[in-house]
């Protein structure tokens, strides 16, 4: 076997890579008319020769196959890289829009929210301000109410009383009590009955004031007349009464020496046109203490009145001679000087 193969010739190597090309050569070599011994152990080992080649090439092949496989899976693997990093990058962009998204999104609503709540708690609010005022105000009213309600009552309590008071005929305390009674919420009615009661009650005291004042001054016991009549006049300061009371009041004053205060009562009583009802005296009593307060001019002007107007009576003529002597003193008080 080894000569057999060193005999025959090297084959040529192959740079097609196909193994019809190399058998063809190797097939014109056989010599024409053998028995076809030698030539087939020939052909069996270019044979293995060329299933080797073939295995070579196909192995190249393969190789470089792999080779641009591996290439081709390296630059698909970069691709891929920088589509990942693509990618990552898009998807951070994305996740950055979203959440720049959400935040805008989540500020509109909450603003959306914070305006209507705004919006409807600003009615609410209004609403219950309202509610609360009305509240306020009709328990302020049924305090009012009830406060009426009392003051009603203990009006019409003491207006029960007091029309006891008047109809018992107390009238000293109905005209002590009236202060009290006028403010305590009467109807017109009753106001108006209270107000008539308490004018004839005035009426009854002052009468049985100045009785017992002219009591008093008749019996000369002049500071009592002077207290009871004072105290008539608190009741009853106007009208005919009064000035007769007063009259009486002077000239208590006149006799205690209060020449001042007597001429003021005695004004009022001629004020109050004294003389008319019958106390025809009471311009001469006011000369008289006016000439013991010192007012010469003014007592002579008065005696001068009376004995115009009353020149037929003893009182006209006493007047007439007390002017003529004041007038004679003041004539000749310059001369003494």
């Amino acid at each position: 076997m080894e000569s057999v193969s060193g005999a025959l010739p090297e084959a040529a190597p192959s740079t097609a890579g196909d193994p019809s090309e190399e058998a063809a050569p190797v097939l014109a070599t056989q010599p024409e008319g053998t028995n076809g011994a030698g030539p087939r152990r020939d052909l069996g080992g270019r044979g293995r020769d060329l299933d080797l080649n073939t295995l070579r090439v196909r192995l190249d092949d393969q190789q470089a196959l792999l080779r641009r496989t591996q290439q081709t899976l390296a630059g698909l693997a970069e691709l891929l890289g920088k589509v990942v990093a693509h990618q990552r990058r898009r998807e951070r962009g994305l996740n950055l829009n979203s959440f720049v998204a959400y935040i805008l999104f989540t500020v509109l609503l909450g603003g959306g929210f914070f305006m209507l709540y705004s919006a409807r708690a600003g009615d609410l609010v209004a609403a219950r301000d309202a509610a609360v005022q009305a509240r306020d105000q009709a328990r302020a009213r049924v305090a009012e109410v009830e406060a009426e309600q009392a003051a009603r009552a203990q009006a019409a309590a003491a207006a029960q009383a007091f029309s006891e008071l008047v109809r018992e005929g107390r009238h000293a305390e109905v005209v002590a009590g009236y202060a009290e009674i006028e403010g305590a919420g009467l109807t017109a009615t009753e106001a108006a009955v209270f107000a008539d009661g308490v004018e004839t009650a005035r009426a009854a005291l002052a009468e049985a004031g100045f009785a017992a004042g002219v009591e008093a001054f008749e019996s000369r016991r002049y500071e009592l007349a002077e207290r009871e009549l004072r105290q008539a006049l608190s009741f009853q300061d106007d009208g005919p009464g009064a000035a007769r009371g007063r009259y009486y009041l002077g000239v208590s004053l006149l006799e205690l020496g209060r020449n001042q205060e007597a001429v003021t009562e005695l004004e009022r009583a001629i004020a109050g046109e004294i003389e008319a009802a019958g106390l025809k005296d009471a311009r001469f009593l006011l000369a008289v203490a006016l000439e013991r307060q010192g007012e010469a001019k003014r007592a002579q002007a008065e005696y001068l009145r009376v004995a115009t107007d009353y020149p037929q009576l003893p009182m006209g003529w006493t007047a007439r001679r007390r002017a003529n002597l004041l007038a004679r003193a003041a004539a000749t008080a310059p001369a003494a000087n």
